[in-house]
Protein backbone atom coordinates (compact mmCIF):
# COMPACT_ATOMS: atom_id res chain seq x y z
CA UNK A 1 0.00 0.00 0.00
CA UNK A 2 1.91 3.24 -0.56
CA UNK A 3 2.08 6.47 1.63
CA UNK A 4 -0.88 8.32 -0.53
CA UNK A 5 -3.48 5.51 0.41
CA UNK A 6 -1.93 5.02 3.84
CA UNK A 7 -2.47 8.86 4.64
CA UNK A 8 -5.63 8.76 3.01
CA UNK A 9 -7.35 6.40 5.01
CA UNK A 10 -5.75 7.63 8.02
CA UNK A 11 -7.50 10.82 7.59
CA UNK A 12 -10.82 8.77 7.87
CA UNK A 13 -10.59 7.54 11.31
CA UNK A 14 -7.66 9.85 12.61
CA UNK A 15 -4.12 8.63 13.47
CA UNK A 16 -4.96 6.83 16.90
CA UNK A 17 -7.65 4.61 15.23
CA UNK A 18 -5.16 3.54 12.40
CA UNK A 19 -2.19 0.94 12.37
CA UNK A 20 0.41 0.41 9.85
CA UNK A 21 3.70 -0.04 11.65
CA UNK A 22 5.05 -3.52 11.95
CA UNK A 23 5.51 -3.74 15.40
CA UNK A 24 1.67 -2.98 15.78
CA UNK A 25 0.53 -5.28 13.17
CA UNK A 26 2.68 -8.03 14.26
CA UNK A 27 1.42 -7.57 17.97
CA UNK A 28 -2.41 -7.68 16.37
CA UNK A 29 -1.93 -10.94 14.19
CA UNK A 30 -0.63 -13.02 17.54
CA UNK A 31 -3.57 -15.84 17.34
CA UNK A 32 -3.94 -19.07 18.91
CA UNK A 33 -4.23 -20.94 15.93
CA UNK A 34 -0.42 -20.38 15.05
CA UNK A 35 -1.34 -19.23 11.93
CA UNK A 36 0.08 -16.53 9.79
CA UNK A 37 -1.39 -13.95 7.67
CA UNK A 38 -0.01 -10.66 6.15
CA UNK A 39 -2.12 -7.69 6.55
CA UNK A 40 -2.03 -3.96 5.66
CA UNK A 41 -3.37 -2.53 8.16
CA UNK A 42 -5.85 -2.18 10.93
CA UNK A 43 -8.68 0.56 10.97
CA UNK A 44 -11.07 1.12 13.91
CA UNK A 45 -13.73 2.85 12.34
CA UNK A 46 -16.57 4.28 14.42
CA UNK A 47 -19.87 4.78 12.57
CA UNK A 48 -21.48 3.60 9.66
CA UNK A 49 -20.56 7.14 7.87
CA UNK A 50 -16.76 6.25 7.93
CA UNK A 51 -16.79 2.49 6.44
CA UNK A 52 -18.64 3.84 3.88
CA UNK A 53 -15.94 6.41 3.20
CA UNK A 54 -13.41 3.24 3.46
CA UNK A 55 -15.41 1.17 1.24
CA UNK A 56 -15.89 3.68 -1.88
CA UNK A 57 -11.77 4.58 -0.98
CA UNK A 58 -11.12 0.77 -1.10
CA UNK A 59 -12.79 0.29 -4.00
CA UNK A 60 -10.75 2.70 -6.27
CA UNK A 61 -7.78 1.50 -4.59
CA UNK A 62 -8.39 -2.14 -5.16
CA UNK A 63 -7.64 -2.68 -1.13
CA UNK A 64 -8.69 -5.77 -0.21
CA UNK A 65 -11.24 -5.06 3.42
CA UNK A 66 -11.39 -7.83 6.19
CA UNK A 67 -14.33 -6.70 8.69
CA UNK A 68 -14.54 -8.35 12.66
CA UNK A 69 -16.00 -7.49 15.77
CA UNK A 70 -13.73 -8.02 18.26
CA UNK A 71 -11.42 -10.60 16.87
CA UNK A 72 -12.79 -13.97 19.58
CA UNK A 73 -12.90 -16.30 17.42
CA UNK A 74 -10.62 -18.46 19.09
CA UNK A 75 -9.42 -21.64 17.50
CA UNK A 76 -10.95 -20.72 13.90
CA UNK A 77 -9.03 -17.17 13.46
CA UNK A 78 -9.65 -14.75 15.63
CA UNK A 79 -8.77 -11.61 13.92
CA UNK A 80 -6.98 -12.67 10.84
CA UNK A 81 -8.67 -12.59 7.36
CA UNK A 82 -9.14 -15.77 5.19
CA UNK A 83 -6.26 -14.65 2.98
CA UNK A 84 -3.47 -12.23 2.78
CA UNK A 85 -3.23 -8.81 1.89
CA UNK A 86 -6.47 -7.60 3.55
CA UNK A 87 -6.96 -3.90 5.74
CA UNK A 88 -8.39 -5.30 8.66
CA UNK A 89 -11.89 -3.30 9.72
CA UNK A 90 -11.78 -3.78 13.93
CA UNK A 91 -15.38 -2.92 14.14
CA UNK A 92 -14.70 -3.28 18.67
CA UNK A 93 -15.24 0.79 18.60
CA UNK A 94 -18.29 0.57 16.98
CA UNK A 95 -20.06 -0.32 20.50
CA UNK A 96 -22.85 1.45 21.41
CA UNK A 97 -26.19 -0.19 22.73
CA UNK A 98 -28.47 2.09 20.30
CA UNK A 99 -31.95 1.03 22.40
CA UNK A 100 -33.77 -1.21 24.22
CA UNK A 101 -37.67 -2.15 24.58
CA UNK A 102 -37.70 -3.06 28.19
CA UNK A 103 -41.08 -4.09 27.18
CA UNK A 104 -40.47 -6.49 24.39
CA UNK A 105 -36.79 -7.57 25.30
CA UNK A 106 -35.47 -6.05 22.18
CA UNK A 107 -32.06 -4.71 21.63
CA UNK A 108 -30.28 -2.24 19.13
CA UNK A 109 -26.84 -2.82 18.96
CA UNK A 110 -23.69 -2.24 16.88
CA UNK A 111 -20.95 -4.43 16.65
CA UNK A 112 -18.62 -4.31 19.01
CA UNK A 113 -21.08 -4.56 21.87
CA UNK A 114 -19.94 -7.31 23.77
CA UNK A 115 -22.08 -9.80 25.80
CA UNK A 116 -20.46 -9.08 28.99
CA UNK A 117 -21.61 -5.46 27.78
CA UNK A 118 -25.17 -6.61 27.49
CA UNK A 119 -25.29 -8.43 30.72
CA UNK A 120 -24.07 -5.30 32.74
CA UNK A 121 -26.57 -2.93 30.98
CA UNK A 122 -29.95 -5.12 31.72
CA UNK A 123 -28.64 -5.65 35.16
CA UNK A 124 -28.16 -1.62 35.54
CA UNK A 125 -31.92 -1.55 33.82
CA UNK A 126 -33.57 -4.19 36.04
CA UNK A 127 -34.44 -6.13 33.15
CA UNK A 128 -37.03 -8.90 32.81
CA UNK A 129 -35.08 -10.01 30.35
CA UNK A 130 -31.44 -11.72 29.76
CA UNK A 131 -29.19 -12.72 26.60
CA UNK A 132 -28.56 -16.04 25.50
CA UNK A 133 -24.94 -16.36 25.96
CA UNK A 134 -21.76 -18.42 24.48
CA UNK A 135 -19.28 -20.39 26.48
CA UNK A 136 -16.74 -17.83 25.29
CA UNK A 137 -15.24 -15.10 26.75
CA UNK A 138 -16.94 -11.81 28.32
CA UNK A 139 -15.69 -9.62 25.18
CA UNK A 140 -17.31 -11.80 22.59
CA UNK A 141 -19.27 -9.67 19.88
CA UNK A 142 -22.51 -11.00 19.67
CA UNK A 143 -23.48 -9.70 16.05
CA UNK A 144 -20.37 -11.46 15.12
CA UNK A 145 -20.94 -14.67 16.64
CA UNK A 146 -24.41 -14.33 15.29
CA UNK A 147 -23.31 -13.90 12.09
CA UNK A 148 -21.16 -17.07 12.07
CA UNK A 149 -24.22 -18.88 13.21
CA UNK A 150 -23.00 -19.51 16.55
CA UNK A 151 -24.60 -21.64 19.12
CA UNK A 152 -25.16 -19.96 22.41
CA UNK A 153 -26.14 -21.98 25.65
CA UNK A 154 -29.75 -22.06 24.18
CA UNK A 155 -29.33 -22.39 20.67
CA UNK A 156 -28.13 -20.58 17.22
CA UNK A 157 -28.45 -16.91 17.81
CA UNK A 158 -29.29 -16.91 14.00
CA UNK A 159 -32.79 -16.91 15.17
CA UNK A 160 -32.58 -13.95 17.52
CA UNK A 161 -31.71 -11.31 15.26
CA UNK A 162 -34.65 -9.69 13.81
CA UNK A 163 -32.86 -7.16 11.34
CA UNK A 164 -29.88 -5.93 9.86
CA UNK A 165 -28.26 -2.79 9.09
CA UNK A 166 -25.55 -3.84 6.33
CA UNK A 167 -22.74 -1.49 4.32
CA UNK A 168 -22.10 -3.05 1.17
CA UNK A 169 -19.02 -3.63 -1.40
CA UNK A 170 -20.15 -0.82 -3.29
CA UNK A 171 -20.52 1.64 -0.27
CA UNK A 172 -24.57 1.48 -0.05
CA UNK A 173 -26.35 1.07 2.85
CA UNK A 174 -29.24 -1.79 3.03
CA UNK A 175 -31.53 -2.83 5.61
CA UNK A 176 -32.56 -6.67 6.08
CA UNK A 177 -35.78 -7.67 8.36
CA UNK A 178 -38.36 -5.60 9.71
CA UNK A 179 -36.79 -2.38 9.33
CA UNK A 180 -37.35 -2.51 5.40
CA UNK A 181 -40.52 -1.17 6.53
CA UNK A 182 -40.64 2.42 6.65
CA UNK A 183 -42.74 3.84 9.83
CA UNK A 184 -43.69 0.52 10.46
CA UNK A 185 -44.57 -0.24 14.34
CA UNK A 186 -43.73 -3.15 14.23
CA UNK A 187 -39.65 -3.04 12.53
CA UNK A 188 -38.21 -3.89 15.32
CA UNK A 189 -40.50 -7.04 16.43
CA UNK A 190 -41.49 -8.61 12.96
CA UNK A 191 -37.96 -9.93 11.40
CA UNK A 192 -39.28 -10.51 7.66
CA UNK A 193 -40.81 -7.18 6.40
CA UNK A 194 -42.36 -7.64 3.59
CA UNK A 195 -41.79 -9.42 0.34
CA UNK A 196 -38.02 -11.73 0.11
CA UNK A 197 -35.87 -11.92 3.83
CA UNK A 198 -32.55 -10.58 2.85
CA UNK A 199 -31.25 -11.18 6.56
CA UNK A 200 -29.85 -14.76 5.75
CA UNK A 201 -27.69 -13.08 2.84
CA UNK A 202 -25.34 -11.93 5.54
CA UNK A 203 -24.67 -14.48 7.51
CA UNK A 204 -21.65 -16.47 6.80
CA UNK A 205 -20.86 -14.45 3.84
CA UNK A 206 -18.71 -12.33 2.21
CA UNK A 207 -21.32 -9.45 0.88
CA UNK A 208 -21.61 -6.41 3.34
CA UNK A 209 -20.46 -5.37 6.26
CA UNK A 210 -23.01 -5.41 9.57
CA UNK A 211 -23.41 -2.14 11.47
CA UNK A 212 -26.60 -2.81 13.16
CA UNK A 213 -28.47 -5.33 14.51
CA UNK A 214 -31.89 -5.40 16.19
CA UNK A 215 -31.93 -8.78 18.82
CA UNK A 216 -34.33 -10.25 20.73
CA UNK A 217 -33.26 -11.07 24.52
CA UNK A 218 -34.87 -14.03 26.57
CA UNK A 219 -37.63 -13.73 29.04
CA UNK A 220 -35.66 -13.97 32.70
CA UNK A 221 -37.70 -16.62 34.71
CA UNK A 222 -38.02 -17.43 38.69
CA UNK A 223 -35.14 -19.97 38.47
CA UNK A 224 -33.02 -22.06 36.43
CA UNK A 225 -32.13 -25.96 37.02
CA UNK A 226 -29.42 -27.49 34.99
CA UNK A 227 -30.29 -31.11 34.58
CA UNK A 228 -26.58 -34.07 34.45
CA UNK A 229 -27.34 -37.00 32.32
CA UNK A 230 -24.37 -39.44 33.16
CA UNK A 231 -23.89 -42.09 30.76
CA UNK A 232 -23.77 -45.75 32.19
CA UNK A 233 -20.68 -47.44 31.47
CA UNK A 234 -22.47 -50.26 30.32
CA UNK A 235 -24.66 -48.09 27.69
CA UNK A 236 -22.71 -47.23 24.33
CA UNK A 237 -22.59 -44.06 23.35
CA UNK A 238 -24.73 -44.67 20.38
CA UNK A 239 -27.37 -46.14 23.18
CA UNK A 240 -26.79 -43.07 25.03
CA UNK A 241 -27.37 -40.51 21.98
CA UNK A 242 -30.23 -42.52 20.90
CA UNK A 243 -31.56 -42.24 24.77
CA UNK A 244 -31.22 -38.64 24.47
CA UNK A 245 -33.05 -38.19 21.39
CA UNK A 246 -36.17 -40.02 22.86
CA UNK A 247 -36.53 -37.62 25.36
CA UNK A 248 -36.03 -34.53 23.56
CA UNK A 249 -38.67 -36.50 21.04
CA UNK A 250 -40.96 -36.51 23.79
CA UNK A 251 -40.41 -33.02 24.79
CA UNK A 252 -39.18 -34.51 28.46
CA UNK A 253 -35.71 -32.17 27.70
CA UNK A 254 -35.31 -29.04 26.42
CA UNK A 255 -33.32 -28.09 22.88
CA UNK A 256 -30.32 -26.46 24.44
CA UNK A 257 -28.92 -29.88 24.82
CA UNK A 258 -25.20 -30.20 25.09
CA UNK A 259 -23.26 -33.61 25.39
CA UNK A 260 -19.59 -33.41 26.01
CA UNK A 261 -16.81 -36.02 26.74
CA UNK A 262 -14.80 -36.80 29.58
CA UNK A 263 -12.04 -34.61 28.45
CA UNK A 264 -13.89 -31.34 27.76
CA UNK A 265 -15.56 -31.91 31.33
CA UNK A 266 -12.28 -32.23 33.15
CA UNK A 267 -10.48 -29.31 31.03
CA UNK A 268 -13.28 -27.02 32.00
CA UNK A 269 -13.45 -27.60 35.97
CA UNK A 270 -9.99 -28.65 36.62
CA UNK A 271 -8.91 -25.25 35.95
CA UNK A 272 -11.63 -23.59 37.74
CA UNK A 273 -10.65 -25.99 41.32
CA UNK A 274 -6.90 -25.28 41.06
CA UNK A 275 -8.01 -21.59 41.17
CA UNK A 276 -10.51 -22.06 43.92
CA UNK A 277 -8.08 -23.88 45.65
CA UNK A 278 -4.71 -22.13 44.36
CA UNK A 279 -3.26 -25.46 43.70
CA UNK A 280 -1.27 -26.53 40.69
CA UNK A 281 -3.29 -28.08 37.78
CA UNK A 282 -1.84 -30.98 38.57
CA UNK A 283 -3.23 -31.57 41.88
CA UNK A 284 -6.46 -30.04 40.75
CA UNK A 285 -6.55 -33.04 38.19
CA UNK A 286 -6.09 -35.44 40.94
CA UNK A 287 -9.21 -34.08 43.34
CA UNK A 288 -11.45 -33.39 39.72
CA UNK A 289 -10.95 -36.92 38.60
CA UNK A 290 -12.49 -38.06 41.89
CA UNK A 291 -15.66 -36.41 41.49
CA UNK A 292 -15.90 -36.78 37.45
CA UNK A 293 -15.58 -39.88 35.75
CA UNK A 294 -18.32 -41.06 33.21
CA UNK A 295 -17.03 -40.88 29.27
CA UNK A 296 -19.92 -39.07 28.59
CA UNK A 297 -22.66 -36.72 30.01
CA UNK A 298 -25.65 -34.48 28.67
CA UNK A 299 -26.49 -31.27 30.27
CA UNK A 300 -29.92 -29.14 29.42
CA UNK A 301 -31.46 -26.20 31.62
CA UNK A 302 -35.13 -25.79 32.56
CA UNK A 303 -36.44 -22.09 33.51
CA UNK A 304 -39.15 -21.76 35.43
CA UNK A 305 -40.92 -22.30 38.97
CA UNK A 306 -38.97 -24.35 41.28
CA UNK A 307 -41.99 -27.07 41.81
CA UNK A 308 -42.20 -26.34 37.24
CA UNK A 309 -38.70 -27.73 37.17
CA UNK A 310 -38.48 -30.30 39.73
CA UNK A 311 -41.58 -31.84 38.05
CA UNK A 312 -39.26 -31.54 34.94
CA UNK A 313 -36.91 -33.61 36.55
CA UNK A 314 -38.80 -36.12 38.45
CA UNK A 315 -40.43 -36.87 34.71
CA UNK A 316 -36.91 -37.60 33.13
CA UNK A 317 -36.17 -39.62 35.82
CA UNK A 318 -39.21 -41.73 35.17
CA UNK A 319 -38.53 -42.35 31.72
CA UNK A 320 -34.30 -42.30 31.64
CA UNK A 321 -34.41 -45.92 31.76
CA UNK A 322 -30.82 -47.62 32.31
CA UNK A 323 -28.94 -44.94 30.03
CA UNK A 324 -27.55 -42.62 32.44
CA UNK A 325 -27.89 -41.97 36.16
CA UNK A 326 -29.23 -38.42 36.56
CA UNK A 327 -29.15 -34.97 38.75
CA UNK A 328 -30.71 -31.22 39.09
CA UNK A 329 -28.59 -28.27 40.58
CA UNK A 330 -31.06 -25.12 40.93
CA UNK A 331 -28.81 -21.78 40.75
CA UNK A 332 -30.04 -21.17 44.26
CA UNK A 333 -28.18 -24.34 45.32
CA UNK A 334 -25.55 -23.55 43.44
CA UNK A 335 -24.80 -19.93 44.29
CA UNK A 336 -25.31 -20.67 48.04
CA UNK A 337 -23.31 -24.58 47.65
CA UNK A 338 -19.96 -24.27 50.06
CA UNK A 339 -18.45 -27.26 48.57
CA UNK A 340 -15.41 -26.09 46.49
CA UNK A 341 -16.50 -27.74 43.32
CA UNK A 342 -19.68 -25.62 43.24
CA UNK A 343 -17.61 -22.66 44.49
CA UNK A 344 -15.13 -23.01 41.13
CA UNK A 345 -17.76 -23.66 38.97
CA UNK A 346 -20.38 -21.20 39.39
CA UNK A 347 -19.69 -18.84 36.32
CA UNK A 348 -19.52 -21.98 34.06
CA UNK A 349 -23.17 -23.02 35.54
CA UNK A 350 -24.32 -19.17 35.77
CA UNK A 351 -24.13 -19.10 31.43
CA UNK A 352 -27.50 -21.12 31.63
CA UNK A 353 -28.61 -17.86 33.62
CA UNK A 354 -27.66 -15.38 30.81
CA UNK A 355 -24.88 -14.27 32.93
CA UNK A 356 -21.15 -14.74 30.84
CA UNK A 357 -17.97 -14.99 32.05
CA UNK A 358 -14.21 -15.79 30.72
CA UNK A 359 -14.02 -19.61 32.66
CA UNK A 360 -14.53 -21.92 29.88
CA UNK A 361 -11.37 -20.16 28.21
CA UNK A 362 -9.24 -21.30 30.51
CA UNK A 363 -9.78 -25.14 30.10
CA UNK A 364 -7.41 -24.55 26.67
CA UNK A 365 -4.32 -24.82 28.73
CA UNK A 366 -5.67 -28.09 30.54
CA UNK A 367 -4.15 -30.32 28.24
CA UNK A 368 -0.52 -28.31 28.51
CA UNK A 369 -0.59 -27.82 32.30
CA UNK A 370 -0.87 -24.51 31.76
CA UNK A 371 -2.58 -21.70 33.83
CA UNK A 372 -4.25 -19.53 31.34
CA UNK A 373 -5.22 -16.47 33.46
CA UNK A 374 -7.01 -13.84 30.63
CA UNK A 375 -6.54 -13.63 27.22
CA UNK A 376 -5.30 -16.75 25.58
CA UNK A 377 -3.27 -14.57 22.61
CA UNK A 378 -1.16 -14.05 25.75
CA UNK A 379 -0.01 -18.08 26.75
CA UNK A 380 1.75 -20.33 24.56
CA UNK A 381 -1.06 -22.64 24.51
CA UNK A 382 -2.56 -23.13 20.99
CA UNK A 383 -5.50 -24.51 19.72
CA UNK A 384 -7.70 -25.66 16.79
CA UNK A 385 -11.15 -26.73 16.11
CA UNK A 386 -13.53 -28.96 13.88
CA UNK A 387 -17.13 -27.95 13.88
CA UNK A 388 -19.41 -30.92 11.82
CA UNK A 389 -22.76 -30.76 11.44
CA UNK A 390 -24.42 -34.05 12.15
CA UNK A 391 -28.07 -36.05 12.38
CA UNK A 392 -28.93 -36.28 16.15
CA UNK A 393 -28.74 -39.99 15.76
CA UNK A 394 -26.67 -42.13 17.82
CA UNK A 395 -24.48 -43.57 15.06
CA UNK A 396 -23.65 -40.76 13.15
CA UNK A 397 -22.23 -39.19 17.13
CA UNK A 398 -20.45 -42.20 16.97
CA UNK A 399 -19.12 -42.67 14.10
CA UNK A 400 -17.96 -39.01 13.62
CA UNK A 401 -15.77 -39.57 17.42
CA UNK A 402 -14.40 -42.36 15.60
CA UNK A 403 -12.83 -40.55 12.82
CA UNK A 404 -11.89 -37.62 14.94
CA UNK A 405 -10.56 -40.52 17.21
CA UNK A 406 -8.26 -42.24 15.22
CA UNK A 407 -6.90 -38.71 13.52
CA UNK A 408 -6.24 -37.21 17.00
CA UNK A 409 -4.80 -40.89 18.63
CA UNK A 410 -2.18 -41.01 15.38
CA UNK A 411 -0.97 -37.72 16.09
CA UNK A 412 -1.11 -38.10 19.80
CA UNK A 413 -3.58 -35.24 20.65
CA UNK A 414 -5.95 -35.33 23.09
CA UNK A 415 -9.94 -35.03 22.15
CA UNK A 416 -11.82 -32.03 23.97
CA UNK A 417 -15.22 -32.82 22.33
CA UNK A 418 -18.57 -31.23 22.77
CA UNK A 419 -22.15 -31.75 20.94
CA UNK A 420 -24.46 -28.86 20.69
CA UNK A 421 -28.30 -29.39 19.81
CA UNK A 422 -29.14 -27.45 16.77
CA UNK A 423 -32.21 -26.48 15.50
CA UNK A 424 -34.00 -29.95 16.50
CA UNK A 425 -32.73 -32.64 14.64
CA UNK A 426 -28.78 -31.39 14.11
CA UNK A 427 -25.64 -31.95 16.32
CA UNK A 428 -22.87 -28.99 16.33
CA UNK A 429 -20.26 -30.77 17.02
CA UNK A 430 -17.41 -28.43 19.02
CA UNK A 431 -13.79 -30.40 18.68
CA UNK A 432 -10.51 -28.99 19.14
CA UNK A 433 -6.76 -29.98 20.41
CA UNK A 434 -4.10 -28.35 21.86
CA UNK A 435 -0.60 -27.58 21.24
CA UNK A 436 2.23 -25.77 22.29
CA UNK A 437 2.82 -22.79 20.32
CA UNK A 438 6.41 -22.06 20.84
CA UNK A 439 6.98 -25.65 19.36
CA UNK A 440 7.08 -25.53 15.55
CA UNK A 441 6.84 -28.82 15.07
CA UNK A 442 3.60 -29.14 17.15
CA UNK A 443 1.87 -26.61 15.73
CA UNK A 444 2.63 -28.32 12.32
CA UNK A 445 1.84 -31.84 13.59
CA UNK A 446 -1.83 -29.64 15.20
CA UNK A 447 -2.75 -28.42 11.64
CA UNK A 448 -2.02 -31.72 10.00
CA UNK A 449 -4.29 -33.38 12.06
CA UNK A 450 -6.96 -31.20 12.29
CA UNK A 451 -6.66 -30.83 8.20
CA UNK A 452 -6.80 -34.67 7.71
CA UNK A 453 -10.10 -35.06 10.32
CA UNK A 454 -10.96 -31.69 8.30
CA UNK A 455 -11.29 -33.89 4.99
CA UNK A 456 -12.41 -37.10 6.52
CA UNK A 457 -15.83 -35.70 8.22
CA UNK A 458 -16.49 -34.60 4.45
CA UNK A 459 -15.81 -37.56 3.20
CA UNK A 460 -17.78 -39.14 5.05
CA UNK A 461 -20.80 -36.53 4.68
CA UNK A 462 -19.91 -34.64 8.11
CA UNK A 463 -19.96 -31.07 6.10
CA UNK A 464 -18.99 -28.17 8.91
CA UNK A 465 -21.71 -25.82 10.51
CA UNK A 466 -18.88 -23.05 10.90
CA UNK A 467 -15.34 -22.70 9.36
CA UNK A 468 -12.22 -21.61 10.10
CA UNK A 469 -10.21 -19.23 8.02
CA UNK A 470 -7.69 -21.91 7.50
CA UNK A 471 -10.23 -24.20 6.17
CA UNK A 472 -12.06 -21.96 4.05
CA UNK A 473 -10.24 -23.24 0.86
CA UNK A 474 -10.32 -26.36 1.34
CA UNK A 475 -14.53 -26.94 1.22
CA UNK A 476 -15.56 -29.07 -1.01
CA UNK A 477 -18.90 -30.69 -2.62
CA UNK A 478 -20.83 -27.49 -2.78
CA UNK A 479 -23.51 -28.29 -5.37
CA UNK A 480 -22.47 -25.92 -8.48
CA UNK A 481 -25.72 -24.57 -9.04
CA UNK A 482 -25.03 -22.90 -4.92
CA UNK A 483 -21.62 -21.52 -5.72
CA UNK A 484 -22.38 -20.26 -9.21
CA UNK A 485 -25.09 -18.23 -7.20
CA UNK A 486 -22.97 -17.16 -4.67
CA UNK A 487 -20.76 -15.91 -6.75
CA UNK A 488 -23.52 -13.80 -8.53
CA UNK A 489 -24.37 -12.67 -5.36
CA UNK A 490 -20.89 -11.55 -4.64
CA UNK A 491 -20.88 -10.03 -8.15
CA UNK A 492 -24.01 -8.01 -7.14
CA UNK A 493 -23.25 -6.95 -3.65
CA UNK A 494 -19.58 -6.70 -3.88
CA UNK A 495 -18.72 -5.59 -7.68
CA UNK A 496 -15.04 -5.20 -7.06
CA UNK A 497 -14.97 -8.41 -4.53
CA UNK A 498 -13.05 -5.92 -2.00
CA UNK A 499 -14.77 -7.61 1.08
CA UNK A 500 -13.51 -10.27 2.94
CA UNK A 501 -11.90 -12.64 -0.51
CA UNK A 502 -12.51 -16.04 0.56
CA UNK A 503 -14.62 -16.47 3.22
CA UNK A 504 -17.71 -19.39 2.55
CA UNK A 505 -16.64 -20.06 -0.85
CA UNK A 506 -16.29 -16.29 -1.97
CA UNK A 507 -13.81 -15.67 -4.33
Amino acid sequence: MNNSSVAEFTRMVGKSRAFFDKKSLDAYSQNVCGIQREIKGVLFPRSSKEIQEIVRFARKNKTPLYPISTGKNWGLGAKLPVRDGHLVLDLSKMNRILSFDSRAGVLTIEPGVTQGQIADYLKTKHARYVLNVTGSSNDSSVIGNALERGVAHYGCRVSEVLSLNVVLGTGETLIAGGGVVVGSRTKSFYPYGIGPDLRGLFFQSGFGIVTEAVIQLMPKKETVGVVTLEKHPNISLRQFVDGLFELNRKGLIPPNLHISNLSRRLSVVTPLYAREMNISLEEAEKEVKKLIKSDWAATCSFSGSRSHIRNAFEDIKVSVGNISTISLLLKEDMLKGTSPLRKATRGVFLHSCGVPSDDAIYSLGYAQKEKILSNPVDSQTGTLFVVPLLPFRGRDLAKVYQIVHRNFQAAGFEIFATFNLVEALNLEGVINLTFSRDNQSDVARAHSCIEKTFDDLIRCGYFPQRMGVFQMSRLLGMETSHTGMIQSLKNFFDPDHILSQGRYGTT
